[in-house]
């Protein structure tokens, strides 16, 4: 195992020179400084995949409130994976399945050491993991976002290897994929083994993990991890789930329903309210407003401004934690060795009746119960 560890740097460093003569940035440097920090995580034996759905609740633009969005972000071989110290014994990695609660992974010395799952953010993918008998020099989490333009180093793992690969943040902050929160763009192309990759600045420090989405590689801000590492070293530490606001909006930013029982509700928001600000940032469109709400977490207090006719009115809530586990956020779902996974319609009857692997019996209730929504003729 070592020898392959060792190659593995070995290459990328030297790889690592051009990008060094193009940006100024010496990449070698901060493979040697990050490179103690990083561990690989073993994929799962009797895993062969992890599938990944994400749920959007609370917030609905032009939709039924009584509805739920889902998007399916994809199927993931669930090979090796990277992970990071942030502490001297705990790790953050990301596409752990939520049936997993003990992680094996390799130290860079090449030995083989294991962890426990002792918190997990439901809307970024990330999980804590506290280690024993195991120490390890913690990276330092960014406290701002990365200018545009700068140039950072992606960490990633395949194939029992670490590989590192020189990019730079293309974008500001933006609702680019709201359930996200507001994101940044990175230069690089997709790789299956590039998500959940920790993306580290010029000095080391981390700005970031990698999410791919609507085909663009997208930078989870810092701000997330460092929530996770305040959860998971606390005495009893406990997951993050997506907060529930209670509202169906309208382009560009109205208010269209009010969900009954709910912080919206509670907090007095009303049809036709206009959402101007949400924890001080400007939201000009619904985007802006799911992104704003995705960069909080379940029970987080919140304000939100609105203007109603002449008046701009602010609004103190709590958002109300979604309903774990059969509402979860973000599904991640372990699919065992030798079973060919189908998409299905997340949330639909398909889901309800087994998810992605549907036997006949099952997908002749899914028939029944699609003719009885759309008052069709069994025949």
């Amino acid at each position: 195992m070592a020898a392959r560890l060792y190659f593995a740097l070995a290459f990328t460093l030297s790889t690592s020179v051009a990008a060094t003569a193009q940006n100024g940035v010496d990449f070698q440097g901060v493979v040697q400084a990050v490179d103690p920090a990083l561990v690989i995580i073993e994929a799962r034996a009797d895993v062969s995949s992890v599938s990944v759905t994400e749920v959007i609740p609370g917030i609905l633009p032009q939709s039924d409130p009584n509805l739920r969005g889902f998007t399916q972000l994809g199927t993931f071989d669930s090979g090796s994976r990277v992970g990071f110290a942030v502490a001297e014994n705990l790790l953050i990695t990301a596409l752990i399945p939520n049936d997993q609660t003990e992680v094996k992974f390799v130290t860079r010395d090449g030995e083989q050491r294991t962890g426990q799952v002792v918190a997990r953010d439901h809307v970024a993918g990330l999980a804590a993991i506290r280690t024993e008998n195991t120490s390890f020099p913690a990276l330092t989490i960014a406290g701002e976002a990365p200018a545009v333009g700068s140039p950072v180093l992606v960490c990633s793992a395949k194939q029992e290897q670490l590989v590192y690969r020189a990019s730079m943040i293309a974008s500001d902050a933006s609702p680019f994929h709201p359930p996200f929160g507001f994101t940044q763009q990175l230069d690089i192309a997709f790789a299956p083994e590039l998500t959940g990759s920790v993306v580290v600045s010029g000095d080391g420090t981390i700005v970031g993990v990698v999410a791919f989405a609507n085909g663009a590689a997208l930078l989870i801000p810092a701000e997330h991890v460092q929530r996770l590492v305040e959860v998971a070293s606390q005495g009893e530490p406990n997951d993050l789930f997506q907060g529930v606001l209670g509202v169906a909006l309208a382009d560009p930013a109205t208010v269209q329903s009010v969900m009954p029982d709910t912080p919206a509700e509670n907090a007095g928001l009303v049809s036709g309210d206009v959402i101007s600000r949400v924890n001080g940032i400007r939201c000009d469109t619904f985007q802006d407003i799911m992104a704003a709400v995705a960069m909080s977490r379940g029970g987080d207090e919140m304000t939100i401004e609105i203007g109603r006719g002449d008046e701009t009115v602010e609004h103190k809530l709590k958002l109300k934690p979604i309903d774990p586990p059969a509402q979860r956020p973000r599904y991640l779902q372990s699919i065992p060795q030798g079973i060919s996974p189908r998409w299905v319609p997340f949330g639909g009857p398909a889901e309800r009746q087994g998810g992605p692997m549907i036997d006949q019996e099952s997908l002749r209730k899914i028939i029944e119960e699609l003719k009885d929504s759309l008052g069709q003729p069994e025949n």
